[in-house]
């Protein structure tokens, strides 16, 4: 990704198996999708703050 100019953000989930933020329990999803909704807000595909924990809380 480095090489050809692109951005890569890896965050790991210890000893989590494929998918596993789609299965219960939801606090993995809530997670994970803060995560990405971070990533995509720091390239400015979304506008504003992440939600996710006010929908969920």
């Amino acid at each position: 990704m480095k090489a050809v100019g692109n951005r890569c953000d890896l965050i790991l989930n210890k000893d989590q198996g494929h998918a596993f933020f789609a299965k219960k329990p939801i606090n993995y999803f809530i997670e994970i999708t803060h995560e990405i909704d971070k990533f995509l807000i720091s390239l400015q595909y979304l506008d504003g703050e992440t939600t996710i924990n006010n929908k969920y809380n």
